[in-house]
Formats: C-alpha cells, sequence, structure tokens
C-alpha cells in the first residue's frame, strides 16, 4: 500500500498482544464467577452447614460482587 506521497506503508499487523490481554481478563472473569458454584459441596462440607444456607452464601456473595 501506499500513502498520499508514494512511500509504501508496512503491512498492518494483528494486536495479539491486547488480544491475548482482552482473553485472559474474560477467562479471569468468568472463572471467579463460577467458580463458587463449582466448589460448593466442598464448601458445604467444610463450613458444616446444609444445601439451602449453602445456596444462600453464594447468593450473598453474586450479590456483594455485583454491587461493586
Amino acid at each position: 500500500m501506499s500513502d498520499k506521497n508514494g512511500t509504501i506503508r508496512g503491512k498492518d499487523i494483528f494486536p495479539w498482544l491486547i488480544m491475548l490481554l482482552m482473553s485472559s481478563v474474560t477467562f479471569v472473569g468468568i472463572l471467579s464467577e463460577l467458580m463458587p458454584s463449582g466448589i460448593l459441596p466442598q464448601l458445604m462440607a467444610d463450613l458444616n452447614i446444609n444445601e439451602v444456607q449453602g445456596g444462600n452464601l453464594v447468593g450473598y456473595y453474586g450479590r456483594v460482587r455485583n454491587s461493586f
């Protein structure tokens, strides 16, 4: 490609660093949202609570997390 002055510009390259950064942030965000529900059985066993209390605990975590 050439511009108005007739000089040849370099080939446009794909911004891999930005793509990697955005992918990493998305992965960590989704992981932090889904992790509490994935470890719920272990969490309930360690805290000696029933399923209703464990579900409420994850719900409270979600509400607090969404308020920020």
